[in-house]
């Protein structure tokens, strides 16, 4: 499986002049666009798609060929370069001014935008750009109109009766406002919720200040996926980059979420440079920036349109491809099956094409020590998978160097007589002990195994290499290496199929 960014609906022109400014009737400079940092999209219903721009301070028709200006002005640049905006309302669209224009959803007959820096939001029509609610000072205050007071509002989703939720960050809460224009307030103390959505009867809030993305349904909270881990100083949280379990992963200061029509949950992972996903309980990357050259790059805003998700990021607005883990060579009956599948998902053992997975083909060395390279990036996005292990067999600058590197130096992969042999085969005892070098290294407690005899088992326990043996009694005595017919196998080589089973069985046994 192999997830694809597979539509860039915004090439950037990677100009050195700053960015122009724009007036009514000029041609938008696409130098104006080397800067664009999109926190929103939308896709209208006749196809159109509008970002929020909030370094330019104008929200883009991306739908063309060449981007084009659906509202506000680009201001005159300051002296560090960034276009300046103000808060001013026109019966020209382009003749608007925004300060930060953050979300974007479509409400009555137009658009509800969220202006953070000015405290409002604004509406634009075909024609013009004019305040919904908020008087432009900070506060709490429902009511109608100028009389509401908001503080940052950033996040916008509408329900299917038409009903307005504003994530009013400053003030750590959510909002509605009815058709009519009144704002109440729908649940509070929240820390800094920032993106919203709304699928199947509930809310779904990116509750950034927390590292989480919680569900309100009825009033009622609910966790759906992240670990919040407190910081000394009070109110702040400590974020990470961790994968697995919903309720063990973290993420870096989420501002986006979507959800699509089957209950997937997307989340823009702004920090961590990544889009993840969180699925049967669980939360996966599907995208993620590694080196801030590609994307996705501080992504924002999430939306959905026809199952299809828009990312917005530092530079590009982007259509993700959903994750899949269908292969043609994996049959649903194959005891394999289900291993296959989600170790593709999880990114351990990938396909061998977008479409096969070649279960019956052997696990060399290396491939091994990337896949559990692959492992603890699951477990610890932040650690570095890299070293400067001195095996001279380690090739620099291959596919396999910086996991090689890395297992010899944590003491996962001790080499054969100083060398590493990266295409050397690999047999299913030096599989587990690796991996229980692994679980060592992790500090997971791989010592409870006194009641584990191999020999009342399996009848070829005898073969079982000496320095393997308590290696192959932690992997049995978990549930992580099977035998077949009575039998333990030790000293055969192991295939990708096999592999994928004790990488995913290791995982479910510490939940990882």
């Amino acid at each position: 499986m192999k997830n694809r960014i597979f539509a860039l609906l915004l090439v950037i022109c990677l100009l050195s002049t700053s960015a122009a400014a724009a007036g009514v009737g000029s041609d938008v400079s696409l130098s104006a666009l080397a800067r664009a940092e999109f926190a929103d999209a939308v896709v209208t219903a006749d196809g159109k798609v509008l970002a929020c721009d909030t370094w330019n301070k104008v929200i883009w028709d991306l739908s063309g060929e060449t981007p084009s200006l659906y509202a506000g002005r680009i201001g005159v640049s300051d002296l560090s370069g960034e276009p300046m905006g103000r808060y001013f309302d026109a019966s020209d669209r382009l003749r608007a001014f925004f300060l930060e224009p953050t979300a974007i959803v479509p409400f009555l007959d137009g658009y509800a935008v969220t202006d953070a820096s000015a405290n409002v939001v604004r509406y634009v029509t075909k024609t013009s750009v004019r305040t919904l609610g908020g008087s432009g000072k900070e506060g709490e205050k429902n009511g109608v109109g100028a009389s509401v007071r908001f503080s940052h509002p950033t996040g916008l989703a509408v329900d299917e009766n038409g009903t307005l939720y504003i994530a009013d960050t400053g003030n750590g809460c959510i909002r509605t406002m009815t058709k009519k224009g009144r704002v109440s307030t729908l649940y509070s103390g929240l820390s800094e919720p920032t993106g919203l959505c709304w699928q199947g009867g509930a809310l779904f809030v990116a509750e950034t200040g927390k590292n989480r993305v919680i569900r309100l349904t009825e009033g009622k909270f609910e966790v759906v996926a992240g670990r919040t881990v407190a910081a000394e100083e009070p109110g702040v949280y400590y974020g990470g980059f961790v994968n697995g379990p919903a309720e063990k992963a973290e993420f870096d200061h989420p501002q986006g979420v979507a959800v699509t029509e089957d209950g997937t949950v997307y989340v823009a992972d702004t920090l961590n440079n990544a889009i993840r996903m969180v699925k049967n309980g669980r939360v996966y990357t599907v995208a993620h920036s590694e080196d801030m050259l590609s994307a996705p790059v501080k992504p924002c805003g999430l939306t959905v349109s026809s199952n299809k998700v828009l990312a917005s990021c530092r530079g590009i607005v982007m259509t993700l491809d959903a994750p899949s883990a269908k292969f043609t060579d994996v049959k649903s009956g194959d005891w394999f099956a289900p291993y296959a599948g989600e170790a593709a998902l999880r990114r351990l053992v990938l396909g061998t094409t977008e479409s096969t997975f070649s279960p019956a083909v052997l696990t060399n060395r290396a491939q091994f020590a990337v896949m559990l390279g692959r492992l603890q990036s699951q477990c610890d996005g932040s650690m570095v998978i890299d070293g400067d292990a001195a095996l001279a067999d380690i090739a620099d600058d291959t596919w396999y160097t910086a996991a090689a590197r890395w297992a010899v130096d944590k003491g996962i992969i001790l080499g054969i007589n100083g060398s590493f042999e990266p295409s050397g085969s690999l047999t299913r005892e030096q599989a587990a002990v690796m991996l229980w070098r692994y679980a060592e290294m992790t500090g997971l407690n791989v010592n409870d195994l006194d009641d584990i005899d191999l020999a009342s088992s399996f009848s070829d326990s005898a073969q079982v290499s000496g320095w393997a043996q308590e290696a192959m009694r932690w992997a049995v005595g978990k549930g992580i290496l099977t035998g077949a017919d009575g039998a333990l196998t030790p000293l055969a080589q192991i295939d990708r199929a096999q592999t994928a089973a004790i990488l995913l069985r290791f995982m479910d046994v510490y939940g990882l």
